[in-house]
């Protein structure tokens, strides 16, 4: 569901009779928290009491149900709270009534503070709530539960106490792919949840809240070209990218953009080259932070990628069909295809290296860009090939010819050979040569 039908989906459970409670599922990082923390709460916190609640970190359920049932309380007073000041807070509610500080003076010093504000201050409270309009509880990161907490327990526990007793509104959050108790927790999810509500991103949403109002220039006024960028990855890997892994890249590219800036500033001989340096460097901060992200790269095995360095010739020489493909090709077959990146790309290591370490040296990529977007040496025809998907089909077909009779020259070295022949086994080439 995009943003809005889910905003409405969820406005009208809310405000509806159903005595069940209603689930957003979505893959991990598809923005899932970001959408209610900054769309859905602040706009029905202004007419419900709203209570967002993470089980992350809690190891057993007695110890969830004693930080949530303490958070309810104090939001039912109209106070916010979180986990870590929530109980020093019910411990100064305390004494708003005789009958309460009456009862936890007569509280042995075994007995706990928790479980007696449960059952002395909580329960009153929230039984006695106005049920209109109704409270709201959000539930998230399922996935992310102890071990040590069933799930089927804790869904239970939401519906016979928060939902049936105190009339809350419950809204789960989570992952189902991700949830290893997945029998107990999909049978349990069809008696507690009445909807299940698929969530994914759209394009639009991404432009407005991460590009549009960035506070980086090149962000804003690149925003359609990033967009496309992101939905060709997208469409090739048929999966959408990590929301979370965009936020890191987007991090990252503030340092990059910071050190440009100031390269340009004692520079300004480089100020007509910014916009193509800046989308070179984004191209190539893209590609290396989304793999490891992914886990795919990793310090160990960086030297994997090195043939794709301070070049722009990203393919590969193989003398079998069935020889298997580098690490290095393996990546750009992930991503090359992409016309916006193949256009700008190059791999650096002060890209790497901000990527890794948080360390950026405008000096070092300006200089490899230079040799390889603006080289003072005349670029040889195989290196053109490199732009072959900017070309027409006749224009590649003349280039095809040339880098033939460069080939069958004299002076020809066998790696240009080698490769020469490679390029046209890749391209089953235009032209069909006679003898």
């Amino acid at each position: 569901m995009k943003k809005n039908q889910l905003f409405s989906s969820l406005s009208n459970y809310i405000n509806g009779q159903d005595q069940f409670a209603v689930m957003v599922d979505g893959l991990w990082g598809s923005g899932k928290t970001f959408f209610f923390k900054h769309h859905f709460i602040p706009c029905i916190c202004k007419k419900h009491r709203t209570v967002y609640f993470s089980v992350y970190g809690y190891e057993s359920l007695n110890e969830l149900k004693t930080a949530l049932f303490n958070q309810l309380f104090v939001t039912s007073l109209g106070m916010q709270g979180d986990k870590e000041n929530t109980q020093s807070m019910i411990n100064n509610l305390a004494s708003l009534t005789k009958e309460t500080i009456g009862a936890f003076n007569e509280l042995k010093p075994f007995v706990s503070l928790a479980h007696t504000a449960e059952n002395i201050l909580i329960k009153n409270r929230l039984l006695s709530q106005n049920k209109t309009p109704a409270s709201v509880l959000i539930i998230d990161d399922l996935e992310r539960i102890s071990p040590q907490i069933h799930i089927s327990d804790l869904m239970g526990f939401l519906l016979t106490d928060l939902i049936e007793d105190y009339g809350y509104r419950v809204i789960l959050i989570g992952n189902s792919k991700e949830i290893q108790e997945d029998e107990k927790f999909f049978s349990m999810r069809e008696k507690v949840v009445s909807r299940v509500l698929l969530f994914t991103y759209d394009s639009k949403d991404i432009k407005e809240e991460f590009l549009q109002h960035s506070n980086i220039a090149f962000l804003q006024d690149n925003s359609d070209w990033l967009v496309e960028i992101i939905e060709d990855y997208s469409r090739h890997n048929e999966r959408q990218l990590n929301l979370r892994t965009l936020e890191f890249i987007l991090s990252t590219f503030k340092l990059i953009d910071k050190n440009l800036n100031q390269y340009f500033e004692k520079n300004p001989e480089q100020n007509s080259n910014s916009k193509e340096i800046k989308r070179s460097a984004f191209a190539n901060l893209f590609v290396i932070a989304t793999e490891y992200r992914a886990g795919i790269l990793t310090r160990e095995n960086l030297k994997d990628i090195d043939p794709l360095l301070n070049t722009r010739n990203f393919y590969f020489i193989h003398m079998k069909d069935d020889e298997k493909k580098s690490p290095a090709e393996q990546l750009t077959i992930r991503y090359h295809n992409n016309t916006n990146v193949t256009r700008v790309i190059m791999y650096d290591s002060s890209v790497t290296n901000a990527i890794f370490n948080g360390d950026f040296s405008a000096q070092h990529f300006v200089d490899c860009w230079k040799g390889l977007f603006k080289p003072q040496k005349t670029i040889s025809n195989l290196e053109k090939v490199s732009n072959f998907r900017e070309m027409t089909d006749d224009q590649l077909k003349d280039l095809e010819g040339k880098m033939l009779k460069d080939a069958c020259s004299p002076k020809a070295e066998i790696k240009d050979i080698l490769l020469t022949l490679n390029y046209f086994m890749f391209f089953a080439p235009i032209l069909v040569f006679g003898t």
